[in-house]
């Protein structure tokens, strides 16, 4: 026993196809609108990533290094002693060493700020990671 349609209702079925917008229009409607949904997830997650790869190279890097522990031990202990303004005019050359030392602990902090400013490094993840 074989199924045929009758030549009227093979019509309609091609007229229906034929016209109009039908589900393989909304097929690939849908499956571009899902590439696109999934191509704009992968690149703010591989951003967010690559920000917070980057503030982790940048603390590891930088500040574990020793020069840069002995310039934060400077700082601090000027801080703490209350001196940290006598480094203005330093008077003998430790005074200058001191100098050089604060100033490069601020430079430091101010790479980080133009960093998390133009969003190489993720603020939230740095201040995590530091503190």
């Amino acid at each position: 026993m074989s199924f045929q349609l009758n030549p009227e209702t093979s019509q309609l079925i091609l007229q229906t196809i034929n016209t109009g917008p039908g589900w393989t229009f909304w097929a690939i409607v849908g499956s571009a609108l899902l590439a696109i949904t999934s191509a704009l997830i992968t690149v703010v997650v591989t951003r967010t990533g690559a920000r917070q790869r980057a503030a982790f190279e940048f603390v590891t890097r930088n500040e574990a290094d020793d020069f840069y522990k002995g310039i934060k031990k400077t700082f601090r202990n000027l801080v703490l002693k209350k001196q940290l303004l006598s480094i203005i005019e330093p008077a003998d050359e430790d005074a200058f060493k001191d100098k050089y030392d604060v100033q490069d602990y601020l430079n430091h902090y101010e790479q980080v700020a133009l960093a998390i400013f133009q969003g190489s490094i993720d603020e939230q993840y740095y201040k995590a990671y530091k503190w």
